[in-house]
């Protein structure tokens, strides 16, 4: 048996922003949620890094070291000067 789901059923929750330094990145995503009649965003982070693995192939871990850390704080900076300006209207 094979379940056909048409296009506008499946929503992909796009980030709304992704800030890169390096190997380093914050992705940036929007969210609401429904409270009575009104619709409310809230922006949440996300903190990944790139790196090869064994076989070449790129992939992604959330695993910092030390070295890593002024790069988060700088993404992490980046990340909320980006909220805060699409949440003030």
């Amino acid at each position: 048996m094979t379940t056909k789901t048409s296009a506008a059923a499946v929503t992909k929750n796009l980030p709304a922003k992704t800030i890169r330094i390096g190997y380093i990145a914050a992705t940036i995503w929007r969210n609401t949620v429904t409270s009575g009649d009104t619709d409310k965003a809230f922006y949440t982070v996300t903190f990944t890094r790139s790196f090869r693995d064994g076989q070449g192939e790129w992939a992604d871990t959330t695993s910092f070291n030390h070295n890593d850390l002024p790069v988060l704080t700088l993404l992490s900076q980046e990340a909320e000067l980006f909220i805060r300006n699409a949440t003030q209207g």
